[in-house]
């Protein structure tokens, strides 16, 4: 319904959800967002004081294997400043609706045009 409408959608799934999609041909522009490293990822983690020690070292190593499948997307934001990443992902949004692919209908009608 929401794409019908023209909407964005912005998804949270994981590399094996990146590939369903991928494999079923939803079209989509896929964002991985990637820590600046991953002992900036544990230091997020461990500030958050939500799990313990033994969760958190499962939680990076989880992260390692994302990390592995991040080929499955389009585009890679590393989120160092959340300000930066932000503009970044905007920016991945305004792209995305300027391919040509999208504004085939545009490009039909001005070549019609008389």
């Amino acid at each position: 319904m929401a794409r019908a409408e023209g909407q964005d959608l912005i998804l949270d799934i994981d590399g094996q959800g990146a590939r369903q999609l991928r494999d079923q041909n939803i079209p989509g522009a896929f964002v991985f967002i990637l820590p600046p490293s991953l002992e900036e990822l544990k230091r997020r983690l461990m500030n958050r004081k939500t799990e313990g020690k033994e969760a958190l070292e499962e939680r990076v190593k989880k992260a390692r294997a994302e990390i592995a499948d991040s080929h499955w997307y389009d585009y890679v934001i590393i989120n160092d400043y959340l300000k930066a990443a932000k503009a970044r992902l905007q920016a991945i949004i305004l792209a995305e609706h300027c391919r040509r692919e999208k504004l085939t209908e545009a490009i039909d009608k001005l070549l019609v045009e008389k």
